[in-house]
């Protein structure tokens, strides 16, 4: 794991887990890392949160972000907690580009550090100094 940033390999280390919120599924070296793929029937939900039929307008692509946020907290949340015993600090988020500064203000706002993975198995942790949506 030396190809993750210092500060996030010790939270890993102390059993820190990252829960995939992606629209790929996990890697077998992401999940040797810590990440943790949701149950089928919650990743359903998940992909079809990420889904646009149609262009989405900057509001919608708010409301959207913020419902995956909701979806997080009242589904997932609780569903890793009840079966692995565990608390996820940290989401690995991904999907259409133009929803994921969205996406990535929505955790940020509600103390949840979003990461970016790579297909060379390296992380980037969002910032914290995001810049907000035309406010």
């Amino acid at each position: 794991m030396n190809h993750l940033r210092k500060g996030l390999k010790n939270d890993l280390d102390s059993g820190l887990k990252i829960v995939n919120l992606s629209i790929n599924e996990t890697t077998e070296e992401q999940r040797k890392t810590g990440v943790i793929e949701l149950p089928d029937t919650l990743r359903q939900v998940l992909l079809n949160l990420l889904t646009f039929e149609e262009i989405p307008t900057p509001k919608e692509m708010e409301i959207r972000a913020n419902q995956i946020f909701t979806f997080y907290q009242e589904k997932v949340f609780p569903k890793l907690n009840e079966t692995l015993k565990i608390s996820p600090f940290f989401v690995m988020i991904g999907g259409p580009a133009y929803l994921q500064r969205y996406i990535e203000r929505s955790f940020i706002e509600n103390y949840i550090r979003p990461i970016y993975a790579f297909k060379s198995g390296r992380f980037v942790i969002a910032r914290e100094d995001y810049q907000p949506l035309g406010r």
